[in-house]
Order: structure tokens, then C-alpha cells, then sequence
């Protein structure tokens, strides 16, 4: 099957019987993809604009599975054959990472959550990371609410003096998060006590930034939920303006300053769909941007 978008590179794919891709490229053979399911070491490889190809194992070469039957990557190999290596849970989560350096990252989830909504109680299997450990000993725990947001992050770092190898726990930092029913984030609190506050509108869209001192950004949106306005804490205002496909056409700064952009319907190459064409800065200056038929 091939693909193609106005007059940018075409994109080709194979398939096998099944449905299964086993191939992509665009047009020239730049960034070629291809995929063994089957063989002795099932296995994805791509290929770059410069020939550096990145493999990703879902075997060993024995053959063995080291992936979930959804083809979870367990190892990849990059262009310098450096190796990282996954373990996984049944759930296909990584729970060990290890990379070229045999430098290991743990981690560990939350697979299973019941909690009550407005039609009931309800249990949801998404997984969620409850620890993180790194290779150097640090580790950071998660903590969710009963909607499943995150509610807090306590990170506790390893301290190694400089007379010996002992390892000092140093004080425990936590951020705490807090939402509103519909998932918004209301406030947000750092390690050290400063609390961000925020506020929304009709939309569901930020209208309101509030940081530690109460200085507040004001934000005013579309009925697409686009900012149209940003009121700093100074009172100085920025427009912006937006085009049916939702790029930003012109911005007007506090000194009433514009700023033009155009875009590209994708016609012709070297005016690639939704890829900037041209900017015109408040001196009336403008740069033209010619692109290339794979949109660079």
C-alpha cells in the first residue's frame, strides 16, 4: 500500500497475511522500517536517513520470548551495537531496564485499582508506577488518588560521604498534587512548601495561574479551547490568532508588536501541509522557509 500526501514522499508499506506491517519506507528508501515476527529473533529494525540502523529484540537468540504476546520490546541494539535490555511484568510493563553499561532502573506498579464513579464501583488495570529506583540508589515513589492522579511524588536520594562508602539517607521531598472532579490540577506543592494554585474555565481550559507569591497569569480561550490571550502578572497582554486548522497566524504583543506566520496547504514540496512557510516580524521583515518533499 502507498501513501501519499499532496506533493510530499510517498509512504509504502507491506503487509503479511495476517495484517501485520512488515515494512515502511518513505519515498527514496529514507527511513526504512521493517518488521520479523516469525524468526528466530522476531525482531524490529530501523533504518535512518543515514543508514544508522536501531534494532529492537522481542527474542533472545535462542529463540526464547523475552516480550508479552503484544511484541513489547525487550532488548534494542543501536547503530554502535550498544545493548539495553528490558524485563517485563505479565502485564508488559518494563520492571528493569538495564543499559549498555549494565547500569540498572527498577520499577515497580500499580496493575490493579478499584475505585467508585458515578455509575458504581468500578476496578481499572492500568498501571501506574508506584517506585522508581536508579542505578545509583535514588528512588522516587508515586502515589494516586482514588481517580487515579497522581497525588504525590516523594523522592529519597543516597548520600555517599567522602571518608567511606557508607550511604547517608538524606530527608525525604515530596510534592503533593490536589485536582477537582474532573481531573484538573487545582494546586501543586513542592518540596519546599511553595504552592502553586490554578484555575479553569467553562472549557475545562487553564484560566488562571496563581505561583507562590500571588502573582497570577491570567489565560482567555476559544470555543476550541486555544488560547487567545495571556495577561501576566504586570498586567501585559498577548494576543494570538489562529487559522482554521489551529496555527497560530499572528501574535500582538503588550507593545501592540506583531508577529505573521503562514503555512503550508501542502501543494507543492516545498510548501508542506501545516509546516511554517514564512514569518513576518513588527519591522516588517520577513523569512521564507522552503521544505523538502519528506516536510525537513
Amino acid at each position: 500500500m502507498e501513501f501519499k500526501d499532496g506533493n510530499l514522499a510517498s509512504e509504502k508499506y507491506t503487509y503479511d497475511r495476517t495484517g501485520r506491517i512488515l515494512s515502511s519506507v518513505l519515498g527514496g528508501g529514507i527511513n526504512k522500517i521493517e518488521r520479523y515476527y516469525e524468526d528466530k529473533s522476531s525482531r524490529t529494525i530501523i533504518t535512518d536517513v543515514f543508514g544508522a540502523k536501531t534494532i529492537y529484540h522481542y527474542k533472545n537468540e535462542a529463540g526464547k520470548k523475552l516480550a508479552t504476546e503484544n511484541y513489547n520490546i525487550s532488548a534494542t541494539t543501536d547503530a554502535l551495537k550498544r545493548h539495553t535490555l528490558y524485563e517485563r511484568n505479565n502485564n508488559g510493563d518494563p520492571v528493569k531496564i538495564t543499559n549498555a553499561l549494565g547500569q540498572t532502573t527498577s520499577i515497580e506498579y500499580q496493575v490493579k485499582r478499584k475505585y467508585k464513579d458515578f455509575s458504581g464501583e468500578k476496578t481499572d488495570y492500568y498501571s501506574r508506577p508506584t517506585s522508581i529506583t536508579d542505578a545509583l540508589g535514588r528512588t522516587a515513589k508515586f502515589d494516586y488518588d482514588k481517580y487515579g492522579n497522581l497525588k504525590t511524588v516523594t523522592s529519597h536520594r543516597s548520600q555517599v560521604t567522602s571518608e567511606d562508602t557508607s550511604s547517608i539517607p538524606s530527608p525525604l521531598a515530596s510534592i503533593l498534587y490536589s485536582y477537582d472532579k474532573a481531573g484538573h490540577m487545582l494546586s501543586m506543592k513542592d518540596a519546599i512548601g511553595s504552592v502553586h494554585k490554578y484555575e479553569y474555565g467553562k472549557y475545562g481550559a487553564l484560566s488562571r495561574a496563581i505561583d507562590p507569591l500571588g502573582n497570577a497569569v491570567l489565560y482567555e480561550h476559544d470555543e476550541q479551547s486555544q488560547i487567545t490571550k495571556i495577561t501576566d502578572p504586570l498586567g501585559r497582554k498577548t494576543n494570538f490568532v489562529y487559522d482554521l486548522s489551529g496555527n497560530v497566524i499572528e501574535t500582538t504583543n503588550a507593545m501592540n508588536f506583531k508577529t505573521k506566520f503562514s503555512y503550508g496547504s501542502g501543494a507543492c514540496p516545498s510548501c508542506a501541509g501545516s509546516q511554517i512557510t514564512a514569518l513576518t516580524d513588527p519591522k516588517g521583515n520577513t523569512w521564507k522557509f522552503n521544505h523538502d518533499k519528506y516536510g525537513l
